[in-house]
């Protein structure tokens, strides 16, 4: 069975996981924002379509060996890495210092993704096994411990975590925005990426050329 999730936000868990979503999923349209922990993916297969996670206590993903596609997201700010191994503060992680299953095919693959690592922590740290199992395309990240391309923080020019318009997001009665990071005028993410889905994660149409990220410079609502 396969657990969908989609225009939805999650903020301020403080539990180790934030949401655990089993073996097959597929995410769309989500923020995770201000949690101790990320996702759990606990192996399998992952989609992850237009996903912002920002102010994460420790990793924002627990791959578990899963095979994930991570595409036009944004990973921004305090403990953003990428691992698979151990439980150290990351990006991404697989539990296991073990070989994860293929061993030499990538796992892990980013479509017009950015991670904007901060200065003191590595973007991509004790991938294993090696060569790192992680293919980037057409995405950018703030550190060169990635074996995909490192793009100048000066380049990446990410807006606050704030409402930058869109659907809002909720249970009734609970609704709230969809918290995001918006490229900033003269932001290298502006019209580099490419096969972007149609939308952004506030529903607003993805012209072409795209942007790489969650959200479209200068797009306006349906």
């Amino acid at each position: 069975m396969t657990t969908t999730i989609q225009n939805s936000i999650f903020s301020d868990y403080v539990s180790q996981y934030t949401l655990n979503v089993g073996k097959s999923f597929t995410l769309t349209n989500v923020s995770f924002v201000n949690n101790r922990g990320g996702l759990l993916a606990n192996g399998g297969t992952g989609f992850l379509d237009n996903v912002t996670f920002s102010q994460t206590g420790t990793e924002d993903i627990y791959a578990g060996c899963a095979a994930l596609t991570i595409a036009n997201s944004t990973i921004s700010h305090y403990s953003t890495r990428i691992t698979n191994y151990g439980q150290a503060p990351a990006a991404i992680a697989n539990f296991t210092d073990v070989t994860c299953p293929s061993p030499g095919v990538p796992n892990i693959t980013l479509k017009n993704t950015v991670i904007d690592a901060p200065r003191a922590v590595k973007a991509c740290d004790r991938i294993y096994p090696v060569p790192n199992d992680i293919v980037g395309e057409n995405s950018v990240v703030t550190d060169r411990s990635c074996t995909i391309y490192a793009a100048q923080r000066a380049l990446i020019m990410l807006g606050p975590l704030q409402d930058n318009g869109g659907q809002w997001v909720g249970a009734p009665g609970r609704e709230r925005p969809l918290l995001t990071h918006l490229p900033l005028p003269g932001s290298g993410l502006i019209d580099s990426g490419s096969n972007c889905s149609p939308f952004d994660a506030r529903g607003f149409s993805r012209p072409a050329p795209c942007d790489r990220g969650a959200v479209e410079f200068g797009a306006t609502g349906p």
